[in-house]
């Protein structure tokens, strides 16, 4: 199934942010999608929607993604959409970085508060994949995931996040 929606009035929130993402997480074990972390989410009130990720030997591999939506009355998956993980999933040779996490981190603003770092794929606006340093920190009030290129030391994307992240933190 790529593609999957059961449309119900969803009735008053009793569920926490967290216990929709244990409910979002068994719903994508149980079907065969092993290796999957949760990355983000968004909260519409009585629904959330979480965005999971294929990791392979330690690297989240972003192309690889797909989205489950809860109900957080009752804990139902009301929706789910595997379409780019069905597209790009395969198993990569994925190289060792030329930069090391410190030569990596020089290229991140001084004033970001680091919380975690880790290696990940992204997809590149050309089509192509990069492997990247994944920096989540703080900066003022804002929490950011920046992606930087792991050979070249490029910033190749900057996120800002919300207050909540349920991704992977130190």
């Amino acid at each position: 199934v790529v593609w999957m929606l059961n449309n119900r009035d969803v009735k008053e929130r009793k569920l926490s942010l967290k216990s929709g993402q244990q409910n979002a997480e068994k719903f994508v074990k149980q079907r065969g999608y092993d290796s999957m972390q949760t990355v983000g989410y968004d909260d519409y009130g009585n629904e959330a929607a979480y965005t999971m990720v294929y990791e392979q030997d330690g690297v989240s591999v972003y192309p690889d993604l797909l989205n489950v939506k809860v109900a957080l009355d009752n804990g139902e998956v009301m929706a789910f959409e595997s379409s780019q993980y069905a597209s790009n999933h395969k198993k990569r040779d994925i190289p060792k970085p030329k930069l090391n996490e410190k030569q990596a981190l020089s290229h991140v603003n001084p004033n970001l508060k680091v919380d975690n770092t880790s290696l990940a794929i992204i997809a590149l606006e050309n089509g192509e994949e990069a492997l990247c340093y994944e920096v989540l920190g703080t900066l003022g009030k804002s929490r950011y995931r920046i992606f930087i290129n792991a050979d070249s030391g490029d910033e190749e994307k900057v996120e800002k996040l919300k207050a909540v992240d349920l991704g992977k933190q130190s």
